[in-house]
């Protein structure tokens, strides 16, 4: 019998290929040879596949974020490996706009609820990794670090309500524009000084290609 997991996995590549409305119950049970009986025994309705399709998508990157982070050996390299990741697997540039537009529109209980979860869990990563670095000494103890991701968050809002704009710059513009020089502004000159290495390295790797 196929396992959910796998269910879920194979769904999330349908919605992002087709959108959210256009895969049914039906799609599913014929794209996966298994009955829709057994669909119906695992989700109680589409409403309920959807949800679990995003939180287990949510779980996956969550999961990642935090493997970095306890693998990383300062919090500047968490932040840089973070970015890269994000940078590498953009979900704004993988993604089916379909799908954002299908989730918006009739699953918008879901949409909201996904959203809330996303930004809860960013802030909260983000404001660890601040405090942290306030520890480690790579950032200077007098940033308030909840004015900080106040005024971030409502940058985010402003470039999320403009996503044609967002979409026409690639994801390194936004990591070169604003995360870089937020990173140098609230560090000590110790962490200015890892992050100047760090630039340096990308800036080495990318002409070496």
């Amino acid at each position: 019998m196929i396992e959910k997991e796998t269910i879920l996995e194979e769904v999330a590549k349908m919605f992002n290929t087709n959108g959210i409305r256009l895969v049914t119950m039906d799609s599913i049970s014929m794209d996966l040879k298994i009955s829709k009986r057994t669909l119906y025994e695992i989700f109680k309705d589409k409403d309920d596949l959807v949800t679990q399709v995003m939180q287990h998508e949510l779980q996956k990157a969550n999961e990642k974020i935090k493997k970095i982070i306890a693998e990383s050996d300062n919090v500047l390299d968490a932040i840089f490996q973070i970015a890269e990741h994000k940078v590498q697997n953009n979900p704004t540039s993988k993604t089916n706009p379909k799908t954002i537009e299908d989730l918006k529109k009739y699953h918008p209980a879901i949409y909201s609820n996904a959203y809330e979860k996303i930004v809860e869990e960013t802030y909260s990563t983000f404001f660890k990794l601040i405090e942290r670095g306030k520890i480690e000494n790579y950032f200077k103890k007098e940033v308030d670090s909840e004015i900080l991701i106040y005024v971030t968050q409502k940058i985010v809002q402003a470039c999320e309500n403009d996503q044609e704009f967002i979409r026409s710059k690639p994801p390194v513009a936004f990591h070169n524009t604003l995360t870089i020089p937020l990173l140098i502004g609230i560090s000590t000159p110790q962490g200015q000084e890892i992050i100047n290495e760090k630039i340096k390295k990308l800036i080495k790797n990318k002409d070496n290609k």
